[in-house]
């Protein structure tokens, strides 16, 4: 069966801790957690206790300030360490849902390298203290959000494309054809087509996933879009190629594909 969304690393994080899991399919796995390092130091004062006002860090400032001024930098070096594994655990081909306290989920996320910003989905719904189903429920929900949105971008692109750079193939046969030369990169494929065409649709995937490209089920707007424009199936290209020169499709390859053509 064809991915509904891609794999996901999930920061829950608070004040205190960040817990990092990976989801895979609506599963999701524990995989370890980052905590705080408080970095206050309490200079030496004179007499049995300190008095308020006086704090050797910086001129003028109470043990108080500085306190607190020593705890917003750890929680900063904490986010900044949390982004930095949650982003090295995502790699390539994984996207990054971070939940938890407000404040600390906007600083792992403005921590994050530049190439995450279309890959982050950032949601209020999630807190390090439920329990692990439901960090799944709410991080599932967030990614197809995320997915939807990146989906219907890559879709109206390549709709747009359409005859112009020829980096895109619409429709059954089209793609059939940018197989046949290798070209296909990403496969988008409408359920509609999926429920209409199993078999074929799936020789379409095994040969693009056998070529190295990615396939998945578009959903949302991406879905309607591709059902309308494109017949079922859109694919973004690596390289142009020459138009079909066939109105059938073929066997031979690795994977059979055979159509039925109303």
């Amino acid at each position: 069966a064809l991915p509904i969304y891609p794999r996901a690393i999930v920061v829950a994080a608070d004040r205190q801790h960040a817990t990092l899991y990976r989801l895979a399919n609506t599963v999701l796995t524990k995989l370890e957690q980052l905590d705080v390092v408080p970095d206050i130091e309490v200079g030496p004062h004179m007499g049995s206790s300190p008095r308020q006002g006086f704090h050797p860090g910086k001129r003028g400032e109470t043990q108080r300030d500085a306190g607190e001024r020593f705890m917003r930098e750890s929680r900063s070096r904490h986010a900044a360490a949390t982004a930095v594994r949650a982003a090295a655990l995502a790699g390539a081909d994984a996207d990054i849902v971070v939940g938890g306290v407000s404040e600390t989920a906007l600083l792992v996320s403005a921590e994050l390298p530049t190439s995450f910003a279309g890959r982050t989905a950032r949601t209020g719904a999630i807190r390090a203290s439920m329990p692990q189903a439901d960090i799944a429920r709410f991080a599932s929900e967030a990614l197809r959000t995320l997915t939807a949105e990146r989906q219907l971008q890559l879709a109206t692109a390549l709709i747009d494309d359409v005859g112009q750079s020829g980096h895109a193939a619409t429709g059954v046969l089209d793609v059939i054809h940018a197989l046949e030369q290798r070209a296909v990169d990403h496969l988008l494929v409408s359920p509609t087509l999926v429920e209409r065409e199993p078999e074929a649709v799936d020789s379409i995937v095994q040969e693009a996933l056998f070529e190295g490209a990615e396939a998945e089920t578009a959903i949302a707007q991406a879905a309607d879009l591709v059902d309308r424009t494109a017949d079922g199936v859109l694919a973004r290209l690596r390289f142009p190629i020459p138009p079909a020169r066939r109105k059938v499709g073929r066997r031979g390859g690795r994977h059979a594909i055979q159509l039925v053509i109303p």
